[in-house]
């Protein structure tokens, strides 16, 4: 065995890794205040069931204004719409309703509730999900931050398993097999080699024997693990399940090349990678360019191994095919049912036909969408070496460049051919899923660094220990290899604090906690509201909630006409009678509209015109006959950028007056609120510029 470290060097490795660990948590449980993109929210819960617009009442002539506003915030975001269909519901439901309904029902069992739920359909009206078993009515009691906190914490959870617990496997298989180099008489008896039944015990062994790896905590270090892994991204649980397949894949090598005792999984592998990939191409169908370099090593293995039988091949094809498909048909049963549930706009669809089913198969959707340029183009198009030269240094820093000298070193010497190709099979593995996907996903025109997660892991694996500065020379060499190791890691530290503070803290940091103060803000006046967002990222309308008896985007009325549905055996007479003072109750505080309006970046003019719509001062005798309350939330740059200079000096802190409206500061988030599109003005020195850094609810009336 590698002769274990000093207990001081071990202790060091413990304390820096757990302390990483809690940085983790902290993050998930304080709740980073960072909106990194809004696809965290877009593609992980405002779909499920949060949220659900209403009608609004015009300020002149009292008719209806139509939902479909131009600017309005879907509720259902466009991909999860039937008409689309590119995103699979049960990545979400699993991220975030899952969580939640367990959260529930956890909570329920601490403080169990005295009052009997009334299952009526006011609650069915809340979500599609509502006729799955996941669904409780008591998940419209919940608030905003809980609803942010409790997936995050589940996905820092799977994070400490997919991620951190994959990569300790392979880096301990990828010592063995140095061992199994050095020491090759030492493998020969089976007696040598990990008992059967015994993987996870010699993992724990060698944890505490040897400690975390140096990759490891490069992992936990990193800003990707520190602020995507803790969010309920698609692109995170790429990540994980990539992982996880690469680990499936190195314990088949492990028990070829005799690592390991063989104890049934070579049998079971391929029916493992089935169901694997599965998850992962209904994640996000780009999974597959990650996963097939794994795949096709994997299978071509151990073909060579059995001579190339036709016998063994048709046995594994089978078995992965299966799995596969079983596991598909999951998916697009549970997809077709939610599709087909808002196609009809009611329950559940009775039965469903086979072309509906085929209609609504998220990663076909997705993949035939993106291979479009012209769809592409509506989200931003990239020059096709975003990902190579800007998307991977930016997501892993030292990682990236130090591959990339890998690669060149590799191709100039005309490659390595030191090791035995048994020994190097992972390695050649890991290189093939970081060049698979960085090369296929370089082919569209439409790049963001996420898409490149899941190569945080194979990464890792081949590059961490160099990254971090780990000292891996002989004594000889490590006097003349201190100052690299020393700068190496300084380099590590100072990259992914600064990435971690800005994307998981500062960047549009303010934003999140405005809408969980906008229940407060609702709460002051019984008027309908309209709420403007104008220049930040899409707001989750999903996160503006109160709490128990206090939703938001909830209707009343609606409560008390559903109470109608309900008079038979699902609610006892109490309970309805109970349900009833609540809609009562609850209708005279709430009876208020709310829209949320999402202007993007558009010119102030939109701004100025919407306003006009909502607020018509010309028609107003005064503000006592405003029904609505106007809201604007935007940067303090933003609002500043509104004004000329003179304006701006003048008590512009507590409010402003632009074309002919008057803006009182309502609220401003305590939070540090950086937005690269808008950079604050420079005022005279930096103490000022730092205090524009937020971002501010203003009620806006008619000067």
């Amino acid at each position: 065995m590698l002769s274990p470290p000093s207990p001081s060097n071990n202790q060091l490795k413990w304390s820096l890794y757990l302390t990483l660990l809690a940085l983790r948590f902290f993050g998930a449980i304080y709740s980073q205040t960072g909106y990194v993109h809004p696809d965290e929210f877009f593609q992980g819960g405002q779909e499920l069931f949060f949220g659900q617009q209403l009608e609004d009442t015009s300020p002149v002539s009292g008719d209806p204004i139509q939902l479909q506003h131009e600017y309005a915030v879907k509720n259902v975001p466009w991909e999860f719409e039937p008409n689309n269909a590119l995103r699979s519901i049960v990545c979400p439901a699993f991220m975030t309703l899952l969580p939640l309904r367990v959260y529930v029902a956890a909570k329920s069992f601490v403080a169990p509730s005295t009052t009997e739920p009334c299952h009526g359909s006011y609650f069915r009206h809340q979500s599609p999900m509502y006729e799955s078993f996941l669904w409780t009515p008591s998940l419209n009691e919940l608030s905003g931050k809980e609803i942010l906190i409790i997936p995050r914490l589940f996905m820092t959870i799977l994070s400490l398993i997919f991620l951190d617990g994959s990569l300790w496997i392979l880096v301990i298989c990828n010592e063995q097999r140095k061992e199994l180099k050095e020491s090759p008489n030492k493998w020969t008896s089976a007696n040598s080699r990990i008992p059967r039944h015994r993987t996870l015990s010699y993992v724990l062994s060698y944890a505490y024997q040897f400690g975390p790896p140096e990759e490891v905590i490069a992992l936990a270090s990193s800003w990707p693990c520190l602020v995507f892994g803790i969010r309920p991204f698609t692109n995170t649980l790429e990540a994980m399940i990539l992982s996880f397949l690469l680990v499936v894949v190195n314990l088949d090598f492990s028990e070829r090349i005799g690592i390991r005792q063989s104890n049934g999984f070579l049998r079971s592998s391929p029916a493992c990678i089935g169901i694997t990939c599965s998850i992962g191409i209904f994640v996000r169908f780009t999974f597959a360019f990650f996963a097939l370099p794994a795949v096709v090593t994997h299978l071509w293995f151990r073909w060579k191994q059995r001579g190339s039988k036709l016998r063994s091949i048709v046995y594994d094809g089978a078995w992965l095919g299966s799995a596969f498909l079983l596991t598909s048909t999951f998916f697009i049963v549970m997809d077709s049912a939610y599709y087909s549930w808002q196609a009809q706009n009611g329950g559940l669809a009775e039965e469903h036909s086979l072309r509906d089913m085929l209609r609504y198969i998220a990663p076909v959707n997705a993949f035939l969408y993106n291979s479009k340029a012209t769809n592409l183009a509506e989200h931003g198009l990239h020059p096709r070496i975003t990902h190579a030269v800007v998307n991977m240094p930016m997501l892993f820093g030292p990682l990236a460049l130090i591959g990339y000298a890998s690669v060149a070193r590799n191709v100039y010497n005309g490659g390595d051919n030191n090791n035995n190709l048994q020994q190097r099979l992972m390695q050649i593995t890991c290189h093939l899923v970081i060049l698979s996907g960085l090369l296929v996903l370089s082919c569209a025109p439409h790049q963001e660094p996420r898409f490149l997660l899941p190569c945080v892991v194979p990464l890792i694996l081949l590059y961490g220990k160099e990254a971090v500065g780990a000292d891996t020379a002989t004594s000889d060499e490590r006097l003349s290899k201190q100052s690299k190791t020393t700068i190496l890691t300084l380099f590590w530290v100072i990259f992914n604090f600064i990435l971690y503070t800005f994307f998981g803290w500062l960047h549009q940091g303010g934003l999140i906690d405005s809408l969980l103060h906008t229940p407060a803000t609702t709460d002051k006046s019984s008027s309908h509201a309209v709420y403007i967002y104008y220049k930040t990222y899409m707001p989750p309308v999903f996160l503006a909630r109160a709490g128990p008896s206090k939703p938001l985007l909830s209707s009343p009325s609606q409560c008390l006409n559903d109470l109608a549905d309900t008079r038979d055996d699902a609610c006892s007479s109490n309970a309805l009678k109970s349900n009833e003072n609540e809609c009562k109750a609850s209708s005279s505080q709430q009876n208020k509209k709310t829209l949320v309006l999402d202007l993007q970046g558009n010119d102030s003019r939109i701004l100025l015109k919407v306003l006009q719509k909502y607020l018509p001062c010309s028609h107003m005798n005064g503000e006592e006959n405003n029904p609505l309350r106007i809201y604007l939330i935007t940067p303090f740059s933003v609002a500043q950028s509104l004004l000329n200079e003179d304006e701006r000096a003048n008590t512009f802190e507590q409010g402003f007056i632009w074309e002919g409206y008057s803006f009182r500061k309502d609220y401003a988030s305590p939070y540090v609120h950086v937005s690269t599109e808008d950079w604050p003005m420079w005022s005279g020195s930096i103490m000022k510029l730092l205090s524009q850094l937020e971002v501010g609810v203003y009620a806006v009336a008619c000067k």
